[in-house]
């Protein structure tokens, strides 16, 4: 996994949705990951449970984990998405890579996430 990062998300206008990965000095937009798999060629959505979280729960497990561990990214977005970006203000959000790396091995030592 890389090193300490946010992810955050806010409406700019309204029906946008904009996500990046914070690195502190930088940002980057988050990839939608089509290519792992396609749930919503829309964009990325939060706080409910539809195919735009499913979308995001998906591209930030697949951007922690890395590309190679992709699989396990797909095995785990959908849990994801119910634990934690369901969840998510509707608004705004950020979201640390600490909390995501929590999910990740609350998972894989069998333990319930919420």
């Amino acid at each position: 996994m890389s090193g300490p990062i946010v992810y955050r998300g806010w409406r700019p206008r309204r029906g946008d949705c904009v996500v990046v990965k914070d690195l502190g000095s930088d940002h980057k937009s988050l990839p939608l990951y089509l290519e792992v798999m396609n749930h919503s060629p829309t964009g990325f959505e939060w706080g409910y449970g539809g195919s735009g979280p499913s979308q995001l729960a998906l591209a930030i497990l697949v951007d922690r984990l890395g590309y190679a561990r992709r699989a396990e990214a797909m095995m785990l977005h959908q849990a994801f998405k119910i634990t934690v970006i369901a969840k998510l203000d509707r608004k705004r959000w950020s979201l640390p890579s600490g909390a995501v790396d929590d999910f990740i091995a609350s998972i894989s030592k069998g333990r319930s996430p919420c």
